[in-house]
C-alpha cells in the first residue's frame, strides 16, 4: 500500500488549493471597468435585497455584456455571519460563464465573496 509522507500530503494539499484558486480566476469574466462596476453594484443589491430563487439581471455599458445573479440559499454561519450562496451568470458577446459563489456579510454590514 502507498503511504503519503507528511511532506507529500502537504504538497498535494497546496497543489489542490492552488488549482482551485486558478480555476476560480479563470471562471471570472474579463469585464471592462464600467461593466465590472455595474455587475458589482447588481451583485451587492441582489445579496442585500433579493429573496432566494429570485433572479436579478443587469446590463453592462458594453454591447452584448449582461448577467444575472440568483440567490440560492441564505443561512447564518457558525461564526454568526449571514451568508448567501448564489449563482452568477455573465454573458459576453462570445460566451457565457456561470459560477456558483458564496458571500458572507461581516459585522459592519459589508459583503465579502468567500468563494
Amino acid at each position: 500500500m502507498f503511504e503519503f509522507s507528511r511532506l507529500a500530503a502537504a504538497a498535494l494539499a497546496l497543489t489542490i488549493a492552488a488549482s482551485a484558486a486558478v480555476a476560480q480566476e479563470v471562471a471570472r469574466a474579463p469585464l471592462a471597468p464600467a461593466d465590472q462596476a455595474i455587475a458589482d453594484e447588481a451583485r451587492l443589491r441582489t445579496l442585500e435585497t433579493a429573496r432566494s430563487r429570485v433572479r436579478v439581471g443587469w446590463r453592462g455599458a458594453t454591447a452584448g455584456v449582461s448577467g444575472t445573479i440568483e440567490p440560492l440559499r441564505t443561512y447564518l454561519a457558525r461564526n454568526g455571519m449571514m451568508c448567501r450562496e448564489f449563482e452568477e451568470t455573465t454573458q459576453l458577446p462570445s460566451t457565457a460563464l456561470v459560477v456558483n459563489r458564496l458571500a458572507c456579510r461581516d459585522d459592519k454590514g459589508l459583503w465579502h465573496i468567500v468563494r
